[in-house]
């Protein structure tokens, strides 16, 4: 309810939100809300009452639980269908897709390839952390990357 951000719709289709999602810039994401690197992050962002937006060490917390030495959280963490060269395991119930993303008017990395996702810790002024998996690969990745691009988000359970 409310008019909060509405993020975008890989190629503008209704389609795909159905079946992935919106992507977000951060500071959609973020919905005024500052960084946090705190676990739990405290921050409500646009998730709905009683969820919050994950601190980048929630996300590493939950990733040490699915493989601590991350040589298979990827595969644990995609969804058994959907993406391109290597469906997951979906071993935690992550249902991790790959929404693709969108960056300076243009939409990349296809829905059968890389799922990412901003979580509320800031890594400088213009960069923010997100977390991603790509279809190629059955690890994990983290990495820095400019706030005005859009990913997907996932909320958190309070």
């Amino acid at each position: 309810a409310g008019s909060g951000p509405t993020g975008i719709c890989y190629n503008y289709s209704d389609d795909y939100c159905a079946k992935y999602g919106r992507l977000y810039t951060w500071s959609e994401m973020m919905n005024g809300a500052n960084s946090s690197s705190q676990s739990p992050s405290g921050v409500k962002g646009i998730c709905p009452t009683g969820w919050h937006v994950p601190s980048d060490a929630e996300w590493i917390a939950m990733q040490n639980v699915v493989d601590a030495t991350n040589t298979t959280a990827g595969a644990k963490l995609k969804s058994t269908s959907g993406w391109l060269t290597n469906n997951g395991t979906d071993t935690y119930g992550f249902h991790g897709l790959p929404g693709g993303s969108f960056y300076s008017g243009t939409f990349s990395y296809s829905s059968n390839d890389a799922g990412y996702w901003w979580v509320a810790t800031e890594y400088d002024g213009t960069n923010a952390w997100y977390h991603y998996l790509v279809g190629f690969d059955i690890i994990a990745y983290r990495a820095p990357y400019d706030k005005a691009d859009a990913f997907s988000v996932r909320c958190t359970m309070n």
